[in-house]
């Protein structure tokens, strides 16, 4: 390969793979793709430590062997440093993957309510969000930003539909027809409970699950609306 289509290869290389790795840093939030391009990281690295590897290799292939023995495990040092920092970061977070009863009992039920539909949760409920999305045949409104397409957007959404005068209807227009919060968070619900738009359908502990019974309003693909429904 000549010296210049290595360049135009490497620019072009460059180019791709920062667009992979920046993403979500570069564009704005009504398009963001937050998935599956955020984990296209990991495999976009990969080859970048191959060539990364390729190139030690040319460069110290005339060392003496004490001296790349010493440059090898240097290297080892250097790239294992971010998982180290990783590991010792997470490490205070070991009970986040655990359900408290009261989620677990969320769980189960939603597990069994029907009609499969969009759940929305609300409050500082640990992981609940990611296992109602795949532990019962609902979808999830809002999981985090790495899992949620648009994900500026419904946080806007689920904030004017709290603050509405009438939540069901406002959950119904975002397709969603249960709701999961904390007791003492309470919701402007009078109303609509008063109407039968909206039911206790199941409390345990300090949750609370809402059944709407506005119906949803049909998801169609356009401009105004798919910023904040779950397709």
């Amino acid at each position: 390969m000549r010296s210049s289509s290595r360049d135009r290869f490497l620019a072009v290389w460059i180019a791709v793979v920062a667009g992979f790795l920046l993403h979500d840093k570069v564009l704005p939030d009504s398009v963001q793709p937050f998935q599956p391009m955020h984990f296209s990281h990991g495999y976009m690295f990969l080859p970048l430590a191959i060539l990364t590897l390729r190139g030690l290799i040319q460069l110290t292939r005339d060392w003496p062997r004490p001296r790349l023995r010493a440059a090898a495990a240097a290297f080892l040092v250097l790239v294992s440093v971010d998982n180290v920092l990783f590991t010792a970061s997470v490490a205070t977070f070991s009970e986040r993957p655990i359900l408290k009863w009261d989620e677990a009992a969320v769980v189960d039920y939603l597990a069994q309510a029907r009609p499969a539909g969009v759940v929305l949760v609300l409050g500082q409920v640990s992981v609940l969000r990611e296992y109602l999305s795949v532990a019962t045949p609902h979808r999830v409104y809002l999981i985090s930003g790495y899992y949620t397409s648009y994900f500026g957007r419904k946080v806007m959404a689920v904030r004017d539909m709290v603050k509405s005068g009438s939540p069901a209807g406002a959950a119904a227009a975002l397709g969603i027809q249960w709701v999961v919060h904390p007791k003492e968070r309470g919701m402007r619900m009078k109303s609509d409970l008063e109407t039968g738009k909206v039911r206790i359908a199941f409390e345990r502990g300090r949750l609370r699950v809402l059944e709407i019974l506005v119906p949803p309003v049909p998801w169609t693909p356009d401009g105004a609306t798919r910023a904040y429904r779950v397709p």
